[in-house]
């Protein structure tokens, strides 16, 4: 991705959790602040892997499990793993 590319993903995915995050009040965490505060890092990364960990670890501070940032290679893993038959002894 470019850095333009990181910066629009980035903006959506703070949107995404402003508008469908299941708590109003962040589990008790300031997000606007958390975003602003990890918008430097999370642009600038050099890499598309290290953009995903930075937004997966800001997404980690709202103390959820259930709010990861699933990536293109994530999906594929998963169908992958889906799709593949069970070993036989």
């Amino acid at each position: 991705m470019t850095t333009q590319e990181r910066t629009d993903l980035f903006s959506k995915v703070d949107r995404l959790v402003r508008d469908r995050y299941f708590d109003p009040k962040f589990n008790g965490k300031n997000w606007p602040a958390l975003v602003e505060k990890h918008r430097s890092r999370i642009e600038g990364a050099g890499t598309d892997e290290v953009f995903e960990a930075e937004v997966n670890s800001l997404l980690h501070l709202l103390g959820t499990s259930h709010t990861p940032f699933s990536t293109l290679v994530d999906r594929e893993f998963r169908a992958a793993v889906r799709s593949t038959p069970p070993l036989r002894r």
